[in-house]
């Protein structure tokens, strides 16, 4: 059964490697639902692409648009469209973030899974029955649902298992996400494996 519980993640939730494949790894449990548009994915490749670039370790083109499939294919049937004509009359402190909010009516959403919160005031997102957290915030919520933690160990060891380019165990993986702020939800995974 498909969960009607639907999230919409933030570009910048995204943009660290170790964060995003588990993000979208997490949306496949079925314990809800992950939404994303083009734009967003668009956005969130970028990001790295100019990350990479700053680091010295710039992508081809060809490794930018694989990873744009990758999120594309990664969550089935979670692309959103049609949304452009909602955020007109969305007022945020950066409008660049309006089609984010956008996307969340369009797809029903409840959350918008993003780091940045001030971008998001509840004054706007609470009228339109949507609340914006932080990716910590959101873990620990999955954890609290029934087989939450079982999902999580699970997406965590697949996750390890995939890896190997470098290898990477479930503990390092762990140090990972906290290394990208999820600092409350990695200290309760740590008791969980």
């Amino acid at each position: 059964m498909r969960s009607t519980f639907i999230v919409v993640y933030d570009a910048c939730v995204l943009h660290s490697a170790v964060l995003r494949d588990f993000l979208l790894r997490l949306a496949g449990t079925g314990l809800f639902q992950a939404k994303l548009s083009n734009r967003i994915i668009d956005e969130a490749v970028a990001s790295v692409v100019t990350r990479r670039k700053q680091l010295g370790r710039p992508i081809t083109d060809e490794q930018a648009a694989y990873l744009a499939e990758m999120m594309r294919r990664g969550i089935p049937d979670s692309v959103v469209e049609g949304y452009e004509a909602l955020e007109q009359g969305l007022r945020l402190p950066d409008p660049d973030d309006r089609h984010v909010v956008a996307v969340a009516v369009r797809s029903g959403a409840q959350v918008i899974v993003t780091v940045n919160l001030a971008d998001f005031p509840s004054h706007v997102l609470a009228p339109l029955d949507l609340e914006a957290i932080h990716p910590d915030q959101f873990v620990l919520n999955v954890l609290d649902l029934p087989g939450g933690e079982t999902a999580v160990v699970r997406v965590l060891k697949d996750q390890s298992a995939a890896l190997s380019r470098p290898p990477k165990s479930v503990p390092d993986l762990v140090d990972g996400l906290e290394r990208a702020g999820l600092v409350a939800s990695t200290a309760r995974i740590r008791g969980l494996i």
